[in-house]
C-alpha cells in the first residue's frame, strides 16, 4: 500500500494525551479501511507449531508495540517500492530494528556488550529501512508509554541526531560497559554478575549427578521424542568440528517460547556438559531460520548467496556486531536451517517496562540505542555488496532524509495502531486461528 493512500488523506488528528494519533480516529479509520490483517496474519505463520503461535498471539493482542513486534512482514509488505526513501547507501541491516531488539550479551571472550541482538531479518538494503522501522517503534513505543507530542518529537529528534552523527563519524565504536547508564547499564552490569549456577539451578533440577530442565509450559516446555533425537544428532555432528566435542554432549532438551516474532518455529534449549556436571554445564539455545521477512521485497537488491538461512543470520552478526554471542554457529538439519548460540543468562533485553522505570533518562538510552545501529552498519561497511563507510557516512551528514524518514515513520506508527485494533477486535471474535 503506497504512502499516500487512504490513511494519509485522512490525516489523523495528532494529540498530546495519546502521544500518536486518537482513538476516536482510530475507531473511525479502522471502520472505512479494513485492511485484512488478520488473514494476512494467518498467511504469514502458516505451518507453525500451534501451541507456541497461540502464544505468539496472545502476546500480540497485549498492545499495539507487541503488535509491532510479531508484525515485521507486514511494515515490508506495505513499505512503497519507489520511493525517496530507497534512495541511501546499502548496508547489512538488522531488518526488524525497534527498541526491543537491543541489548546485552556475553560474547566467546566471557566480555559484555551492548548492541542491536537480533537479525532473523537481516539482509543487504538500504540503511533507511532499518532507520525507518527503529523512528516507528519509537513513536509506537512512546505512545505505549504515555508520552506526549512534544517530548514524543524531542526524543526522534535525539534518534535522529544520535544515528547521523554516528554514521557522520565514521568510526565504528561500541558502548562501554563502564560508562552506561539507565537500562542499559543495568543490563550490561547485571550480565556481569550473573553466575550460572544461579540459573541452572533456577532452570534445572539435579538427579543424581546429572540436571534436568524443569519446564514451566510457558518459557519451557516438554519436547517430544522426536525432538531429543534431532537435537542431539544435530549436537553430535557440530560437535565433530569443535575442539572441544564432549562440550556438546546433550544431556536434556526442552521446547522454547521466546521472543514474540520468531513464535511457533522450532526452537529448543539444550542442555549440554559443558565443562562438566552437573554445575559446569551449559545451555545453548538452537532456532529455526526459515528466511528473512524481507526477502519478497529484495528483488531490486541483489543478495549474496547463502548456503542456507542459518548462514546469512550468523555472517550478518559477525558483519555487524562488536562481537558475535558465544557459540554462535549455523547448523542445518531435515531441509532446515537453524542457529546456534550459547543461552544468556537471564533476560539480556531492554524492554518498555525498563524504558518506563527510567523515563527520565529516556534521552541518553534512545540516543544510544541510535548510535549503536550506526555503528552496526558501520562495521558492515564494504562486506559482500555493502556501501563503503565513506558513503555512510556522507549518508549522515545529508539532512535530505531525515524528513522523508520522519514522517513516513509517524505516518506508520498510525498506521500500526489502526491495524492493532483491526487485530484485537479479530482476535477477540476468535478469528486468529492457530491450525492449519
Amino acid at each position: 500500500m503506497p504512502a499516500a493512500g487512504v490513511w494519509a488523506k485522512l490525516r489523523l488528528a495528532h494529540t498530546p494525551a495519546a502521544g500518536i494519533f486518537s482513538t476516536l480516529s482510530l475507531v473511525i479509520l479502522s471502520k472505512v479501511m479494513t485492511r485484512q490483517i488478520a488473514e494476512r496474519i494467518r498467511e504469514f505463520n502458516a505451518g507453525r507449531s500451534p501451541d507456541t503461535l497461540a502464544l505468539k498471539y496472545r502476546k500480540m493482542r497485549a498492545d499495539a508495540f507487541s503488535f509491532l513486534r510479531g508484525t515485521c512482514h507486514l511494515f515490508y509488505q506495505d513499505w512503497p517500492g519507489t520511493a525517496d526513501l530507497n534512495e541511501a547507501p546499502r548496508a547489512w541491516l538488522c531488518g526488524d530494528l525497534h527498541l526491543e531488539n537491543f541489548g546485552a550479551y556475553k560474547a566467546d571472550d566471557r566480555t559484555v556488550h551492548f548492541d542491536v541482538n537480533d537479525y532473523d531479518e537481516a539482509a543487504l538494503a538500504p540503511v533507511s529501512w532499518d532507520l525507518a522501522r527503529f523512528i516507528t517503534s519509537l513513536y509506537v513505543a512512546l505512545a505505549a508509554l504515555e508520552v506526549d507530542r512534544a517530548d514524543t518529537e524531542a526524543l526522534v529528534t535525539r534518534l535522529l541526531k544520535g544515528y547521523a552523527g554516528a554514521l557522520a563519524d565514521g568510526q565504528a565504536r561500541q558502548v562501554d560497559p563502564d560508562q552506561a547508564q539507565g537500562p542499559i547499564g543495568e543490563l550490561v552490569r547485571g550480565l556481569h554478575g550473573r553466575l550460572r549456577t544461579a540459573y541452572l539451578d533456577a532452570n534445572t533440577r539435579v538427579s543424581g549427578s546429572e540436571r534436568q530442565f524443569q519446564t514451566d509450559g510457558t518459557r519451557l516446555l516438554a519436547a517430544s521424542a522426536a525432538d531429543r533425537q534431532q537435537v542431539t544428532q544435530m549436537m553430535a555432528e557440530h560437535a565433530q568440528g569443535q575442539d572441544q566435542p564432549e562440550f556438546f554432549k546433550v544431556i536434556d532438551v526442552a521446547r522454547r517460547a521466546a521472543g514474540t516474532s520468531s513464535l511457533g518455529l522450532k526452537r529448543w534449549a539444550i542442555l549440554v556438559e559443558g565443562k562438566g556436571s552437573p554445575d559446569g554445564n551449559t545451555v545453548l539455545d538452537l532456532k529455526e531460520e526459515p528466511g528473512s521477512a524481507l526477502q519478497p521485497y529484495l528483488k531490486n537488491q541483489p543478495q549474496p548467496r547463502w548456503r542456507n538461512n542459518a548462514e546469512r543470520v550468523t555472517t550478518a552478526q559477525r558483519y555487524c556486531q562488536a562481537a558475535p554471542p558465544a557459540r554462535l554457529a549455523a547448523l542445518e538439519a531435515g531441509g532446515k536451517a537453524f542457529v546456534l548460540r550459547e543461552l544468556q543468562l537471564g533476560e539480556d533485553r531492554v524492554e518498555l517496562a525498563s524504558l518506563l522505570k527510567h523515563h527520565h533518562e529516556l534521552g541518553q538510552v534512545v540516543t544510544s540505542m541510535a548510535q549503536v545501529a550506526a555503528w552496526a552498519e558501520l562495521r558492515s561497511a564494504g562486506q559482500a555488496g555493502a556501501a563503503g563507510a565513506e558513503a555512510l557516512a556522507d549518508f549522515g551528514r545529508g539532512a535530505k532524509w531525515v524528513d522523508p524518514v520522519t514522517s513516513y515513520a509517524r505516518y506508520y506508527a498510525a498506521q500500526v495502531a489502526a491495524d492493532y485494533l483491526e487485530y484485537a477486535a479479530a482476535y477477540d471474535a476468535g478469528e486468529i486461528k492457530t491450525g492449519n
